[in-house]
């Protein structure tokens, strides 16, 4: 039950670092886009789903550990706890890849956490002079207000799939968990 703990406040914290929702007319909504792929964004992003994992798996490991302490092993099986743990680590991870592919996709995310935001504090026209002179005026502003649309973002984003990413993710991460002490407790029945 540890896990499930640890696991919950290290999601929670990991989503605030995520963005937020809205809808905004696609040609604005391709404007934001561009400009966060000229921005580099998109590759944050992807790196933000690497990061997220590397936390997640601290989260997992502990409560893996956790839970599998209690039993007593011989070094057989002990020896084996990595291994098993490695492949449900991965399953898991697989899994959490998958859902944000399906459910909050780089698309979505454009579309319904940064365009609104920024479009709530940029016009479709500044956001292109940004895109084509980043250097002007009007990056200068976009540079001031950065911070304010990660925060909003992070907010709106939390809004919208905080609660239902926690959710996903305990249940995944539960499943994985129960399966790798379904494996462990089958070996020691099988060797102590």
């Amino acid at each position: 039950m540890k896990l499930f703990n640890y696991g919950k406040y290290v999601l929670s914290v990991s989503v605030f670092l995520f963005s937020s929702v809205a809808v905004g007319d696609e040609i604005e909504n391709l404007a934001v886009k561009e400009l966060l792929e000229v921005s580099g964004a998109k590759k944050q992003y992807d790196q933000m789903i690497i990061i997220m994992t590397e936390n997640m798996k601290e989260g997992f490991y502990k409560g893996f550990i956790s839970s599998i302490d209690e039993n007593q092993m011989d070094q057989e099986i002990d020896s084996q706890k990595t291994v098993i743990f490695t492949n449900k680590f991965d399953l898991f991870v697989e899994d959490f890849k998958k859902y944000m592919n399906e459910e909050i996709s780089w698309d979505v995310m454009v579309n319904e956490v940064y365009s609104p935001v920024y479009l709530k504090h940029l016009t479709e026209d500044e956001i292109n002079e940004i895109t084509s002179f980043y250097k002007s005026a009007v990056g200068t502003k976009f540079a001031g207000i950065s911070p304010l649309l990660m925060q909003d973002s992070s907010k709106k984003f939390n809004e919208i799939y905080g609660s239902k990413l926690n959710e996903f993710a305990i249940q995944s991460a539960k499943k994985r968990m129960e399966e790798a002490i379904t494996e462990l407790k089958s070996l020691c029945n099988e060797k102590c």
